[in-house]
C-alpha cells in the first residue's frame, strides 16, 4: 500500500457530533479527514454507546500533528 494513502485513526468519538467537531478542527489546520462510524447508530439514532462511535482518520503523515492539535484543544 502506498504510504501517503494510508490511514491511521487518531481519534475515537462517543458519536457523530463530536467527529464533526474534531473534524473541523483539523480541517481548519489544513488536515483531510475521513469520518468512519457504526451506520446502525444513525439509522436507529443512537447518541451513546458503542454502536454510535466514530473513527476519525486522516493520512498516516498528519497522524502526529492530528494527535497534537487534539490533545491541545
Amino acid at each position: 500500500m502506498d504510504e501517503e494513502l494510508a490511514l491511521e485513526t487518531v481519534y475515537s468519538a462517543g458519536n457523530q457530533m463530536e467527529a464533526e467537531v474534531i473534524r473541523g478542527l483539523l480541517e481548519s489546520n489544513d488536515i483531510p479527514v475521513l469520518l468512519q462510524g457504526e451506520t446502525a447508530g444513525q439509522i436507529y439514532g443512537l447518541f451513546a454507546g458503542p454502536l454510535s462511535d466514530v473513527k476519525v482518520l486522516v493520512r498516516a503523515e498528519h497522524a502526529d500533528l492530528a494527535r497534537q492539535l487534539i490533545r491541545d484543544e
